[in-house]
């Protein structure tokens, strides 16, 4: 039985084994047995198999997305052209700063990074022109040097450092943040109490009224219960300024570190600031002071970067617009209208120093009563209108006749204003008295301001007519403009050294001056010590430079670039001027300049505009400009106006 049954199961799998072999369908066997085929169908494939042949297709098509994703990223690389230098992987957080990413941002043909992208190419033509090639090794030397400078390479590490804030915060706590002892304090707080008309206080209340300062300053040094992170730099912002206008006062130079020290914790405080900022105004005041201790330290785009922040908060908050603020007390509305002013007269400065659309374009908040603050809001309006109207993209479509009747406005304002200002420093009976209710540095801001609406005059009355004079390639006036202002600048910074020689505060001078405006002048009397060989413009020239260099120690001087602009600017003037002398042939030299007025620094998309007076029909305007008042200007220099 046992060997049958095994036979029975033998002959079962060999039926089932030819079955499979065979493949037929019906299967001969089940077509013997007149059965139902089951054995001829093919036994699927498990459904796990399946579904892992599913998701191999699928990881299949992912990979090859990834791949072009891959590819169209190298394409992109490769033509960009640009060098990466590898950086750590591994950094201390600690030491990390908060910086804004560089964008590229050009309006009006104007670089940010410098004064003027015209400047440089403005070099870099001068550089290509037969008459500064030099035999000398020397002057190899400059031109190699101002190729360096002009390097583009340099550029977006020059902007990430702008506005990169170098201190940061280790803790979260206030206790990181230490404070100036108590009783200096209260001295200076005192002293700028007794002290309401000094010129410093004047402007500091413009952001936030002393007595709130005050306050302030109480609630931080005596906290009994937590002080917000806007008070803080509420209070070191206004003790770091009022501590080095102390210093000078009281020729203590111990307050000079005390306001480092504030200047420190304001720039501490600044990296905590939320991207998400609370419409109020002292966040609004806090963001002012911010972008004006950038602009001492010449980072003009951090500057831009808070202040743009404040103009927002200042249109949510309504501070631009006298019916959001009928509800408002007189002491708040008054108030909100001196923040505004803050607010606008750095929009307007940054505006021309970027080559920029000021944010705050609409308003119809009034002037103020004060003679400085009405002074100061008068020449922001100036310098809104002046890029608006003639340096502006818009600006440079309209016909050249009416670019020259806007300048021909913006001109007679201008001088009206600076003729103001030296009012103003005519009452200043002596300008250095160390009496502890006198204002010493008012004179230095006085200067200062007149340097700066020098600047901006040249600058507009190089949008002037110039006479038919193939030899004259800057008018008269915009040459005697700039004299005036490198002069007011010599004056200003004399006036300063006299009362301290502290680096830091000659260094915060020269950043507010030189470097918070396209500094023109310079440039327009370089055109004049090339085209005329002028050894008293040359001379001028060299004393700027030594300025920047002279009164500052190696390791708080001016930013690089702009220093080594002027310097080497000076040095390819001073060699020219030694190769060629005084005698040489002035037919020829226009000859040879004749391509040297027409680069971008000097034409109409950049910001100095020569127009023939052949190109105007209408003489009126050129009349106009010739018979302006030139109060500030050296009688030696004033020629005979614009002609």
């Amino acid at each position: 039985m046992e060997k049958a049954g095994m036979s029975d199961l033998s002959f079962l799998g060999d039926l089932a084994t030819n079955a499979e072999l065979e493949r037929a369908t019906p299967c001969s066997n089940c077509v013997s047995a007149r059965l139902d085929c089951t054995h001829s169908a093919i036994k699927p494939r498990a459904a796990d198999g399946r579904q892992r042949i599913l998701i191999s297709a699928q990881y299949e098509r992912k990979i090859d997305e990834i791949a072009h994703s891959v590819d169209s990223i190298k394409q992109l690389l490769q033509n960009l052209n640009v060098t990466v230098t590898p950086q750590p992987l591994h950094q201390n957080s600690s030491n990390l700063g908060i910086s804004l990413p560089y964008t590229r941002q050009v309006e009006g043909n104007i670089s940010p990074n410098t004064h003027s992208q015209r400047v440089y190419q403005f070099v870099d033509d001068l550089i290509g022109c037969r008459l500064f090639h030099s035999p000398y090794a020397e002057g190899d030397s400059v031109m190699a040097s101002l190729r360096e400078v002009m390097n583009p390479e340099d550029e977006q590490q020059t902007r990430s450092d702008d506005i990169k804030l170098v201190h940061t915060v280790q803790a979260d706590d206030h206790d990181s943040i230490m404070m100036p002892p108590q009783a200096e304090a209260v001295v200076v707080l005192r002293w700028a109490r007794d002290h309401p008309t000094s010129y410093k206080v004047v402007w500091l209340s413009q952001i936030f009224a002393l007595e709130k300062f005050t306050d302030i300053c109480q609630k931080v040094y005596f906290a009994v219960s937590e002080y917000r992170q806007t008070e803080s730099i509420l209070a070191n912002g206004c003790l770091s300024w009022l501590f080095s206008e102390y210093a000078i006062v009281s020729n203590q130079h111990k307050y000079l570190d005390y306001s480092a020290q504030c200047r420190s914790n304001v720039q501490r405080n600044i990296t905590r600031l939320p991207l998400v900022l609370p419409a109020t105004m002292e966040m609004i005041a806090c963001l002012v002071v911010g972008a004006h201790q950038a602009i001492e330290d010449a980072k003009a785009t951090l500057a831009s970067a808070l202040i743009s922040a404040a103009v927002n908060l200042c249109q949510t908050l309504g501070c631009h617009r006298t019916s959001s603020m009928e509800r408002d007390s007189t002491a708040t509305k008054a108030d909100k209208m001196r923040l505004f002013w803050s607010v606008y007269r750095l929009d307007a400065a940054l505006s021309v120093r970027l080559g920029r659309t000021a944010a705050m374009k609409e308003h119809d908040i009034p002037l103020p009563s004060n003679l400085l603050a009405l002074r100061w809001a008068k020449f922001a309006e100036i310098q809104t209108n002046a890029f608006s109207l003639l340096f502006s993209p818009s600006a440079l479509q309209q016909p050249g006749q009416q670019r020259i009747e806007n300048a021909t406005s913006l001109v007679l304002e201008l001088q009206a204003l600076v003729n103001e200002t030296r009012n103003a420093q005519n009452e200043v009976q002596d300008p250095t008295p160390r009496q502890m209710n006198s204002d010493p540095m008012r004179t230095v801001y006085l200067e200062a301001e007149q340097v700066v609406h020098l600047t901006v005059l040249a600058l507009v009355s190089r949008v002037a007519p110039l006479p038919d004079n193939p030899l004259q390639f800057v008018s008269n006036y915009a040459l005697a403009t700039s004299r005036a202002a490198l002069d007011a600048h010599q004056r200003g910074l004399d006036a300063l050294c006299t009362l301290t020689q502290k680096s830091e505060v000659v260094n915060r001078h020269l950043n507010c001056t030189i470097l918070s405006t396209p500094f023109v002048p310079f440039l327009l009397l370089f055109c004049r010590v090339i085209s005329e060989c002028d050894q008293e413009d040359l001379e001028r020239l060299e004393s700027f430079v030594l300025s920047l260099s002279d009164t500052m120690a190696p390791a708080n001087c001016l930013p690089t670039r702009p220093k080594r602009f002027f310097v080497l600017l000076h040095d390819m003037a001073k060699q020219y001027y030694e190769m060629h002398g005084p005698e040489r042939n002035l037919i020829q030299a226009s000859e040879e300049l004749g391509s040297f007025v027409t680069v971008p620094c000097l034409d109409e998309n950049g910001w100095c505009l020569p127009v023939q007076e052949s190109q105007i029909q209408d003489t009126r305007i050129a009349e106009t400009l010739r018979e302006l008042p030139s109060d500030t200007i050296s009688e030696q220099n004033t020629g005979t106006g614009l002609g």
